[in-house]
């Protein structure tokens, strides 16, 4: 995925592009496990003066559909805030990392 976006208003400018990416295999008798590895980052500015702000986030994990509507899934995360947009704010060299258990149920 490449996603470009701007502020509406041409007199302030700044605008911001995200980049996303993500492979995913099935196996199993009925394709019920996965593994998958996704990649997402967004850099730009909330106006033409302000400073470069950049978020990235890497997940890799797997997967069990213990039914067609449940899910069981562990990833493990890494994500991180840079650029100096951040500068003097809580998310100044912000980071976190860890595993992810999730049980989803869809309708």
């Amino acid at each position: 995925m490449y996603e470009v976006s701007s502020n509406g208003n041409d007199a302030v400018g700044g605008s911001f592009t995200q980049i996303g990416l993500e492979g995913l295999y099935r196996f199993g008798v009925s394709e019920q496990w996965y593994l998958g590895a996704r990649y997402n980052s967004v850099e730009g500015e909330v106006s033409d003066a302000a400073a470069t702000q950049e978020i990235s986030r890497f997940n890799l994990g797997g997967g069990w559909f213990m039914t067609d509507n449940v899910l069981m899934k562990l990833e493990y995360v890494n994500q991180e805030y840079s650029g100096a947009g951040y500068t003097n704010t809580k998310y100044q060299d912000g980071k976190f990392n860890g595993i992810v258990i999730e049980a989803v149920i869809g309708f």
